[in-house]
């Protein structure tokens, strides 16, 4: 991966090119290995370098034999090799960049849907005084834009845009996505006057001042139902993987995987295993509390003979982490998990720059448990909300069915789809919201439909969970230690494929991701596919009564934080002090941490 950052500027007065180097600066940990810069009013691009295919070529930016067009792109094109030969494409580099260049060149905006990987990238068309911007269909990467009068800037982190925006302002309007959500989903930003570009999607800028937006892909296209058997499903599956996990290991320079010992990372690396000459770098994190996967995570790497490391994170030094894991991200930090994994990027980098994951198993083959309520959930929806959100508000009260009956109840205290959508991981619902005084815009009031209820979630999931929260978490976490991550399950193939193909399948026999399951008892022991699925958990909920109770306590006292302004005085601390009680808020006290901490660090970002 890279850093990518560009101001394009049509005023005849203006000179961006220290500005720009400025924002480069800022990208440095995305490209320590090197960097370029075009200078040539209305545009000025920068580029930094993380270098892992064609390393000794494919400078950046990058332009086009006629001086037409200038690119700079972050990401991989994984089928760059394919394209290149199908469409004959003339090329003076072994690289992606300039594939992805001559296709753009060749085809404009349609060389979008044929494009295989991550990508972000900003193209400069000096004949017809435009710039495009465009993003991968889910988003695993990011890039950020603002428009300051006659000035449009672009960068891949929200905190390279600072030198650029006059007023360096939090959006409170994003408040309760903060809440409820975890993150704020594109196109807004946790900053007035800067937006994400929403995945799937492409804008251009022409400099009269005019703007064009447009998708290329949707999750919400029109969908075939596949007509499938389960064993076929699964032989299609297993294809598709070995297809998708053999691109993705295209790099020169070392690639590894990340194993948590979950479904999910176990078929990948054993799938990678099956396509590399020597033992595949395997890295795990653990927390010592009592969900700790390194164990089973030893297991998996034992059975597949991957050459495994493990980092272990505690308590000590956390909320400092956070604080400054926060300014990679430019936004509140949304998981706990995420300091596990910025450790556990730190400790992979020092072997290899590229990892794989499994994210994206979940939102594609429902392997959330909340997939297997989504009917009975969406068949309760009809009653009337006069009936229905008392009595879910009781039962959450009460307690009734734990942890996994909470999520239940608070989905189902929703009045419309989009509230009930949220509300399965929502650390606040918009009854929460309101009791708190935080004024919410009124949601979507269309009814689930019990036929589509799976589908609805799995659109939920892929169009804001994922990108807004999980990839962007993978991003600046892997980022921050200079590692490029990729993501097998999101291959477009896979993808398309995943939304054909019927819930019935995706959770047969009453399991989650059923088929995933099943190739994975090809290539892992079926003792450690069948557990439960834990996730990737911090013991945070013990260090709260103990560790870092105290040091929590100040960051939330209502004399000295900043979110005062936001919410209640000393909401937080009854919060803390009913967790140290007994009861279980460590839900509805993550967030408040991440706000003050992120609101401490805007000025300085």
């Amino acid at each position: 991966m890279c850093g990518i950052a560009g101001v394009v500027d049509g005023s005849a007065a203006a000179e961006w090119g220290g500005v720009v180097r400025e924002m480069a600066d800022l990208l440095g940990h995305r490209g320590p290995d090197g960097s370029g810069f075009v200078d040539s009013a209305p545009a000025w691009l920068g580029h930094t370098r993380l270098a892992i295919i064609d390393v000794a070529g494919s400078p950046q930016p990058m332009t086009s034999n006629e001086g037409r067009y200038t690119l700079v792109f972050n990401g991989e094109i994984v089928n760059y090799r394919t394209l290149r030969t199908d469409h004959d494409l003339a090329c003076s580099t072994d690289g992606d960049t300039e594939v992805l260049l001559r296709m753009l060149e060749r085809f404009g905006i349609e060389a979008l849907g044929a494009l295989r990987g991550q990508f972000a990238f900003g193209l400069w068309d000096r004949e017809r005084g435009s710039l495009l911007l465009a993003r991968d269909r889910l988003g695993i990467l990011p890039l950020f834009w603002t428009q300051q009068g006659s000035t449009i800037a672009f960068a891949s982190e929200l905190p390279a845009l600072r030198p650029v925006v006059d007023e360096w302002q939090f959006d409170r309007e994003c408040i309760p996505d903060l809440l409820r959500r975890r993150a704020v989903p594109a196109p807004q930003t946790t900053v007035v006057g800067i937006q994400k570009v929403v995945p799937g999607s492409w804008i251009r800028f022409s400099i009269d001042g005019s703007r064009m937006d447009g998708r290329y892909w949707t999750a919400r296209s029109p969908r075939r139902r596949l007509a499938i058997t389960p064993a076929a499903a699964v032989e299609r599956l297993d294809e598709l993987l070995h297809l998708s996990v053999a691109e993705n290991l295209i790099a020169d320079v070392p690639v590894g995987a990340y194993l948590s010992g979950g479904v999910d990372s176990s078929l990948i690396v054993a799938i990678a295993a099956k396509h590399t000459a020597q033992p595949i770098k395997t890295f795990c994190a653990g927390f010592g509390g009592p969900d700790d996967e390194r164990h089973h995570a030893r297991l998996v790497a034992d059975s597949i003979g991957t050459d495994h490391r493990e980092v272990v994170v505690d308590a000590t030094s956390f909320l400092e982490a956070v604080a400054v894991l926060t300014k990679y991200r430019g936004a509140p930090i949304s998981e706990v998990s995420d300091i596990a994994v910025a450790a556990l990027a730190a400790d992979a980098v020092k072997e290899v720059k590229v990892v794989l994951s499994g994210e994206g198993s979940d939102e594609l083959f429902a392997g959330y448990p909340k997939y297997r309520l989504a009917v009975p959930a969406a068949a309760v929806n009809r009653i009337p909300c006069a009936i229905r959100v008392p009595v879910m508000s009781m039962l959450a009260k009460r307690g009734v069915g734990g942890r996994k009956g909470a999520s239940l109840w608070q989905a189902l205290e929703g009045r419309t789809s989009e509230e009930q959508l949220l509300g399965w991981f929502a650390p606040y619902n918009s009854h929460d919201l309101r009791r708190l005084g935080i004024a919410t815009q009124p949601e979507p009031g269309q009814r689930l439909r019990v036929r589509d209820a799976v589908r609805s979630m799995e659109i939920a999931d892929l169009e804001a969970w994922l990108p807004d929260n999980l990839l962007e978490r993978g991003d600046r976490m892997s980022m921050s230690a200079s590692l490029e991550l990729r993501p097998p399950f999101l291959d477009p193939r896979i993808v398309e494929w995943a939304l054909d193909l019927p819930a019935r399948i995706k959770l047969h026999r009453n399991t989650n991701k059923w088929p995933v399951r099943e190739v994975a008892r090809r290539y892992v022991p079926a003792s450690l596919i069948d557990r439960p699925k834990v996730g990737f958990r911090v013991p945070l909920d013990l260090w709260l009564r103990s560790e870092l109770y105290a040091p929590v306590q100040g960051l939330l006292d209502p004399a000295t934080n900043r979110s005062g302004e936001y919410l209640p005085d000393s909401y937080g601390l009854e919060l803390l002090a009913a967790h140290r009680n007994g009861a279980d808020l460590t839900k509805k006290i993550w967030p408040l941490i991440t706000l003050e901490l992120y609101l401490r660090s805007l000025e300085s970002m």
